[in-house]
């Protein structure tokens, strides 16, 4: 495979041009390593800066606190009152509402069903109002705690009235709870000493590391609006999108390094806990490519196991006991910018000693398995490869064959020359490209050295006339005499015979930082031969590499 290089780009749109012109002429690696470059620039071109996704530790509670600890970390109180409310009710919830108010802290009420119990011993009479309602709902936020009380009045015959309070302040996301209980003083400034005595006697101060917050990821684009520039400018991938159910509004992204991420945008709660690029779920695949299991981060932002379908612009949610909602997708639809995922692609590499092979770096850029085939000339056998050691910046990369049927390579023809080579040298290049269109036969094309120094005048590369397509990437540059001089790895688009070659200095640095013996050929058994004596012979040792995901 060769990398397409055209001449300093204006902007992202000429990128997109190239590619979208190009995609016949291209095989499957240059397509997705353009098409890697085309998201990386649109990201930057419309936010400023390239999609990434953060870790933040957060703070939990290990086990229950005082309470007035807790309270130095609550953002709100939410008081649970009777929908209708008694004389004697008005009066202690007012009090209570006041004396929170008082202490700094934001109070809010919410309304609910209770009902009375009736209980008699003897000639005393026992009359309770419990709550009686489900109020899962009434909180905003993982730092609210929640006031409910038990009023009881007690009278008989023979006794005077008492009224009687159970106060339960209740942390609802840790299940703690914090349970006082008292007669109920007969005015405001006696109910207040009686809370001061209970809670806490001084103004309370918001220290937000008494709050809690479950350990959670955040991205850095903080506005919808940057999302829908992207995905209306940008090409995506399929699954890729906002998304709305009956309770979020999402944005489902693919990083760099070819994660999916659900982040949220807006949701029904209106929770202070949630804003706009936090993460709301991190996807893992499955066998099936529409199918994930995700890590779901949940109202609380509290771990969860989901799973998730995709499906004709469908997003399906499965909640851990199978409860499942649906998120229609919003936008893009499948038009023009929609990216095939690409899942195999070539390129050439060639036999370095004891069993090691050289190729480009970006030919084996995000393989999960490298295949070799052509040794001795045997395309019918493919051979396992893992990575041993790379170059990123010089785009090398240094394979082994790991198969244990493997039997080796033979003798080398050629020897690996790391002195420099001077302009107008005769040279000749072997690989496999376009093998979709040209056919699996390798093929040779012959031309000169026409710089010392590649693109922009980059001093790691030779600039050859050679011709060479997508597919070439990875082969190795021959001098006349059949030594190996360079490492084929782009062609400049737009201009006629113009390629690159990566010096052989930087294979034999690579090698010697990840290897202790000589693995680089240095005896030359093909320098007398013509050139299709050479080609025959060094034909057996120049392979085909095939990648996938």
């Amino acid at each position: 495979m060769a990398f397409l290089i055209q001449q300093p780009i204006a902007n992202l749109f000429q990128l997109r041009f190239l590619y979208l012109n190009n995609m016949s002429t291209l095989d499957n690696k240059t397509q997705y390593v353009l098409v890697s470059i085309i998201l990386f620039l649109s990201s930057i071109s419309m936010t400023g800066q390239d999609f990434s996704v953060t870790f933040e530790e957060g703070h939990v509670y290990s086990s229950k606190p005082t309470l007035l600890t807790r309270l130095r970390g609550t953002e709100e109180i939410v008081m649970i009152v009777p929908i209708q409310q008694s004389e004697m009710e008005q009066y202690y919830y007012a009090c209570i509402y006041n004396y929170f108010i008082r202490l700094g802290m934001p109070v809010r009420e919410y309304q609910a069903s209770f009902k009375k119990q009736v209980q008699q011993i003897g000639s005393v009479v026992g009359v309770s109002t419990i709550l009686d309602d489900d109020i899962f709902d009434c909180w905003n936020h993982i730092n609210s705690l929640v006031i409910i009380t038990n009023y009881t009045c007690s009278y008989g015959e023979y006794t005077k009235r008492r009224d009687y309070l159970q106060l339960f302040i209740i942390d609802p996301i840790n299940e703690f709870s914090w349970d006082f209980e008292f007669y109920i003083p007969k005015n405001e400034t006696e109910f207040d000493s009686k809370l001061k005595e209970c809670i806490s006697p001084y103004r309370i101060y918001y220290d937000e590391n008494a709050s809690q917050i479950h350990p959670h990821y955040i991205s850095n684009w903080k506005e919808e609006t940057i999302f829908k520039e992207y995905f209306s400018n940008s090409p995506f991938h399929k699954f890729e999108g906002v998304y709305e159910g009956d309770n979020y509004k999402v944005a489902v992204k693919k990083d760099r390094n070819d994660k999916y991420y659900l982040i949220y945008l807006s949701g029904k709660y209106d929770s202070n806990d949630w804003s706009i690029g936090d993460v709301k779920a991190i996807l893992e695949p499955t066998a099936t490519s529409n199918l994930f299991k995700a890590n779901w981060f949940g109202r609380w932002k509290q771990r969860m196991s989901y799973t998730i379908l995709f499906n004709n612009g469908i997003m399906t949610t499965y909640d851990e006991s199978h409860n499942s909602e649906q998120y229609i997708k919003l936008y893009p639809s499948l038009n023009d910018n929609y990216i095939q995922e690409i899942k195999e692609w070539s390129g050439t590499g060639f036999a370095l000693k004891d069993n090691y092979i050289v190729t480009n770096y970006h030919v084996i850029e995000g393989a999960k398995t490298i295949t070799i085939q052509g040794i001795k000339g045997n395309f019918d056998i493919k051979y396992n490869a893992s990575i041993v050691g790379v170059d990123k910046n010089n785009d090398l990369a240094l394979l082994k064959i790991t198969d244990p049927n493997f039997s080796g390579f033979g003798t080398l023809p050629y020897s690996v020359k790391s002195k420099s080579s001077e302009v107008g040298e005769d040279i000749y290049v072997l690989g496999y490209p376009l093998t979709s269109t040209m056919g699996d036969e390798i093929k040779l094309t012959t031309g000169v050295i026409s710089s010392k120094t590649g693109f922009q005048g980059d001093i790691s590369s030779y600039q050859i006339s050679a011709p060479i397509q997508p597919g070439n990437s990875g082969g190795p540059l021959f001098d006349k005499n059949g030594n190996v001089i360079g490492i084929v790895s782009a062609k400049h688009a737009g201009a006629e015979n113009v390629g690159y070659a990566i010096k052989s200095v930087y294979l034999q640095n690579l090698v010697e930082s990840c290897i202790n013996s000589s693995i680089l050929p240095s005896n030359n058994s093909v320098a007398t031969m013509p050139l299709t004596g050479k080609v025959k012979t060094e034909r057996k040792f120049v392979f085909f590499i095939g990648c996938s995901k």
